[in-house]
């Protein structure tokens, strides 16, 4: 067969005119095949069951076939079923495959159509009528209506089939419906097999030929030989092994499996030059056994006899990896042969590599001989070898956030950065190029997916071998390592980073060794206890931006929904703990002081950069000490006093299990220690609460019953709730509630909700008068909307504009301007000391602060910045508690603060966290810090004094002790002080008269002094005074006096003037 050379043109004109016009014949037949055997797509009530199936000659392999459903309103595809497995043999050497599918169509008319793996329309099929495609495969062609249906009427179960006697869809006719066969030979179906034809003709008297063509070409044969290879719809056999022992065939029908052998009739073409059956019927006669390659030399491949045979090449070297069309070339020195891709493999030629053997069928085309490898394993390059030619990492990774060459094969080398190989650990390990390329815009480093078992590595090995290039969720990795290689050592020096840098800025670190040298304050510890995660921040600790500034929108990503304000971000880093495992045991960064707050920091923090879940990720290198920068509070704030007031959000105190608190009794108890330890630790009289299940006095009783079995019993009581709208018929599934010690304070009147219209759907202020040593406060609870969205309908202004504030601004500040008003309201009603405290869910300078600010006085307003938190948000932390006062109340307060117990603490030391670090102490009682008001009454104490003698007589010049009996009462008696201030005469030391002495006033202490007994002869009587002040703890301040006298003679008494 003399091989002739086209012109492009010409090429192209004979392709067009050999294509297929329609779909391949069965075997031994005109007619199709392969079809569409059953089909369900309707019945009575909800459609079950949908399903396709499929029939055709065993050992048709379906892979890379589909089923794509057409709408005929309109003619479109909605939907495309990927069919898969190998049909079996049923009956007589055919069988059925089924795919379920749901949601078939059901209008009138629908249709389906069968496309083999070369992307050609086998059967276009409608049912309730014919339409016009007019887009997918069978875009333009007119659907073949099967003539019968279903209805939603349809019994459950049965389906539409093929029935009668053959072997090709035009033997048989629908019917139904019936009962559904699905995955079998349907009910009055009978598949035949066409018997082979018997073999007229080898492969070898096909072939061989000493002249032009073939010398049976034009003619029609029967041939036989084991499938060594299918591309598609084209196919090599081959029969033994030598010369012209193989043959191609294209788009025979059915096409096979390879290692089956098959019988195929048709006529022998010559398709520009290259010897083919095109179009044959096939027979599938069962297993085969594969023919050993034909070994040959590089320069005696390209020859007619190997035409379709199995070839093999070994130990040749890469000439030309790039001759056009995937087409590249090897040579062992005996002249080079081509290499094609009609097959899929990774292999991406390079000049000069070493090609331990590469095989596959020997095509022909376009004038050149041509080796087509199957897939991977039919060409070997050996580049296991140190030094040989390889990808560097930072070509690997690139400048952009994919890998440039994602889905390749290829051979690197770098150093071990970090081994965290361990099933317990990333699986893997990080390897860096030690030298890299200088470009800032690329990294140097990268994750390398290889457990241990697979070949364990060590840091600081340098290391070759091959791998594929993934994408794994946005992190640049490589997978399926082999032939690791351990060239020898080396080192890589970290990279250092200086914070702020923008996430976006970080991919140039992935798979890095790089340090940290600055103060790292942890900023948020959320997901410590269940994913080993802390998140650090740069530049101090991390403040939500309008606790500190007033609403700005500039603070925020108005495309970012995770709440972090766009300007702190670059500032965020996450400490990791090379770990995929959730709840790690023991927690990691838990500091020998047994804990990791809010603030504490660590310096020179060393480790790989990896990123999974969305975000970028330090592991670890070294270990990670901390310094306790923000250490426990052992006891509240000192803010004076005679009794305090407290407020307290209780992070959903439910005895509801199951519902937004504990989900078991286990759970509600721990819960329940937490917070009386937080709760008597606090030393409050009475606390305003938050997050009280809403369940009337249920939840609340629970928890004073608590308390007053740690404390004793009747130490505590709880404000009864008024009646609607803050009682159990509110909609909220929360409301805020009172608690108190009656020793202490006692309530005055009723207890009150606000009734304004803002409060219809939150939780209602709840306002309580008490009495205290004498005086009285009204104490009004509060808990505003929150910031979070959950799907309602927003009024006006609540919409999140991205400034900061979040969703539902507008209706806090109405619930502000409510407050306001309450407190007004209760100030006219006779209640003139008002303390407004809770949760506002609202930053320190936002809107409904600053109307709250207007008429109140913010009693924490005054706090240092590192300590107005009381809540962390994302690394955030911000003022949510408060506690203001109106104008009248605020002489009565005299301190106020934050007790740090909760927002500064990883969420896991709470009551459902891990066992290992649950104390029953107050530290995350909740997920909000308590805050701490102390309140004073404003009654002076009473003196009450009498002086033993209060009268000196006779005058003889003498001194006379005088002891003063002081009595002090005040309505708090406790810490009250009195002293001495002056004892006084109103006559000279040494007056006229008087015997002419001196220091007449010797004060011994603060109730006994010496007073000399005289008096002028020329004046009235003598009178000292003896004045006492008396102070409380509150500061309120009483003087009284006390006279003693000398007369001027017996029986009389000096005269005042």
């Amino acid at each position: 067969m003399k091989r002739k050379r086209w012109t492009v043109l010409a090429i192209f004109a004979m392709v067009v005119a050999l294509l297929p016009l329609s779909a391949a014949p069965a075997a031994g037949t005109a007619g199709t095949s392969v079809f569409i055997n059953e089909i369900h797509y309707d019945n009575t009530g909800g459609d079950t069951g949908e399903a396709v199936e499929v029939a055709g000659p065993a050992g048709t392999d379906l892979t890379g076939w589909s089923i794509v459903l057409y709408n005929g309103s309109g003619g479109a595809n909605y939907g495309t079923i990927d069919l898969s497995g190998t049909i079996p043999d049923q009956m007589a050497g055919y069988g059925t495959l089924s795919f379920p599918q749901a949601s078939i169509q059901n209008g009138a008319p629908d249709g389906l159509a069968l496309v083999d793996n070369s992307s050609t329309v086998v059967q276009f099929l409608s049912y309730e009528g014919t339409f016009t495609a007019t887009t997918g495969p069978a875009d333009g062609m007119t659907s073949t209506d099967i003539g019968v249906s279903e209805s939603s009427s349809t019994p459950v179960g049965d389906s539409l089939q093929l029935v009668g006697t053959g072997s090709i869809y035009e033997d048989f006719t629908w019917t139904g419906p019936t009962p559904a066969t699905f995955g079998a030979v349907n009910t009055g179906q009978t598949l035949t097999a066409v018997p082979a034809p018997d073999v007229t003709n080898t492969i070898y008297e096909i072939q061989y030929t000493t002249g032009d063509a073939s010398p049976l070409a034009g003619q029609t044969v029967v041939t036989e030989g084991v499938v060594t290879a299918v591309f598609g719809r084209k196919v090599f056999i081959q029969d033994g092994t030598g010369p012209f022992s193989g043959l191609y065939l294209y788009n025979p029908s059915p096409i096979p499996a390879v290692g089956n052998v098959v019988r195929v009739q048709g006529q022998v073409k010559e398709y520009h030059g290259k010897t083919e059956i095109d179009g044959g019927a096939l027979w599938n006669i069962g297993p085969g056994t594969f023919p050993a390659p034909e070994v040959l030399a590089t320069g005696d491949i390209a020859r007619e006899q190997w035409e379709s045979v199995f070839v093999r090449a070994e130990n040749a070297t890469v000439v030309d990896p790039d001759l056009g069309h995937g087409e590249w070339s090897v040579d062992d020195d005996s002249g080079p042969v081509r290499v094609d891709d009609l097959g899929s493999y990774g292999y991406v030629p390079y000049a000069g590599d070493p090609v331990t053997f590469v095989q596959g069928p020997l095509d022909y085309a376009y004038g050149n001989f041509k080796i087509e490898p199957r897939d991977d394993g039919d060409l070997f390059v050996d580049l296991r070898a140190c030094g040989l030619r390889y990808t560097p990492i930072y070509d690997i990774q690139g400048s952009g956030d994919a890998s440039p060459i994602e889905g390749s094969m290829i051979w690197t080398e770098g150093v071990v950065t970090a081994d965290f190989q361990e099933s317990s650990e990333l699986k893997g390990f990080f390897l860096q190029d030690a030298a890299g390329d200088g470009d800032v815009a690329t990294s140097d480093g990268i994750f390398v997916y290889q457990k241990a078992m697979w070949g364990d590595v060590e840091v600081g090995q340098h290391l070759r071998f091959q791998a594929k290039v993934a994408e794994y969720y946005g992190l640049t990795e490589l997978k399926y390592v082999s032939d690791l290689t351990v060239c020898g050592s080396g080192s890589v020096t970290p990279t250092a980073v200086d914070l702020p840098v923008a996430e976006d800025d970080r991919e140039p670190y992935e798979g890095m060794l790089l340090t940290f040298p600055e103060s790292l304050a942890v900023a948020d510890s959320y997901n410590l206890t269940k994913y080993g995660e802390v998140i650090l921040s740069a530049d101090g600790r991390l403040f939500a931006p309008t606790n500190q500034f007033a609403p700005s929108f500039d603070w925020y990503d108005s495309n970012d929904s995770d709440g972090v304000a766009e300007i702190l971000e670059p500032r965020l880093l996450v400490l990791d703990d090379a770990s995929n495992h959730q709840y790690p045991d023991p927690v990691p960064y838990i500091q020998p002081y047994g804990t990791l707050r809010w603030g504490d920091t660590t310096t020179d923090l060393t480790g790989v950069l990896t990123y999974a879940y969305g975000a970028y990720k330090l592991e670890p290198t070294e270990a990670v000490v901390f310094s306790e920068d923000n250490p426990r509070p052992g006891t509240p704030p000192g803010v004076g006093g005679v009794i305090k007031v407290g407020s307290f959000n209780l992070h959903n105190w439910w005895t509801t299990l199951g519902g937004r608190g504990a989900r078991s009794e286990s759970q509600l108890e721990k819960q329940g220690a937490k917070l009386v330890a937080a709760i008597t630790g606090l030393g409050a009289d009475v606390i305003g609460v938050q997050e009280l299940e809403n369940n009337g006095d249920t939840a609340v009783s629970a928890l004073v019953d608590l308390l007053n079995a740690e404390e004793g019993a009747g130490t505590w009581d709880y404000i009864r709730d008024p009646d609607y709208p803050g009682g159990i018929e509110a909609t909220n599934a929360i409301k805020v509630g009172i608690i108190y010690k009656p020793a202490v304070v006692s309530p005055v009147g009723d207890a009150q909700w606000s009734l304004d219209a803002s409060f219809a759907e939150a939780r209602p202020p709840l306002a309580q008068t008490f009495e205290f040593y004498g005086d009285e406060f009204t104490l009004v609870v509060n808990h505003f909307k929150s910031k979070g969205y959950y799907g309602d309908t927003l009024a006006e202004g609540d919409e999140d504009i991205g400034d900061g504030q979040g969703y539902y601004n507008a209706t806090r500040v109405s619930q502000a301007r409510a407050v306001v008003e309450f407190v007004s309201a209760l100030e006219d009603a006779g209640k003139p000391n008002v303390l407004a405290v809770g949760d506002l869910n609202v930053y320190a300078k936002e809107d409904p602060v600053v109307v709250l600010e207007a008429d109140l006085e913010n009693l924490l307003a005054g706090l240092p910045i590192n300590d107005k938190y009381s809540y962390t948000y994302y690394g955030q932390a911000g003022e949510l508690d408060y506690a203001f006062a109106n104008d009248a109340m605020q002489e009565y307060v005299r301190g106020a603060g934050i007790w740090h117990i909760d927002a500064a603490e990883p969420v896991g030391f709470n009551y459902y966290g891990a066992s290992s670090l649950y104390a029953a102490d107050p530290f995350r009682a909740s997920d909000h810090d308590p805050v701490i008001v102390g309140v004073c009454e404003l009654i002076p104490p009473e003196i009450y004094l009498s002086a033993d003698p209060d009268v000196l007589f006779p005058p003889n010049h003498r001194y006379v002790e005088v002891n003063v009996d002081v009595t002090v009462v005040d309505n708090y008696p406790q810490d009250v002080e009195w002293h001495l201030v002056s004892v006084v005469s109103n006559e000279p030391d040494n007056g006229r008269g008087d015997g002419n002495t001196v220091r007449d006033i010797v004060i011994i202490d603060d109730t006994t002094f010496l007073l000399r007994a005289e008096r002028s002869g020329h004046g009235d009587g003598r009178i000292y005074t003896a004045t006492y002040e008396a102070t409380d703890s509150c500061g309120n301040t009483t003087v009284a006096t006390v006279t003693i006298t000398v007369p001027r003679g017996h029986g009389m008494r000096p005269r005042m003037r």
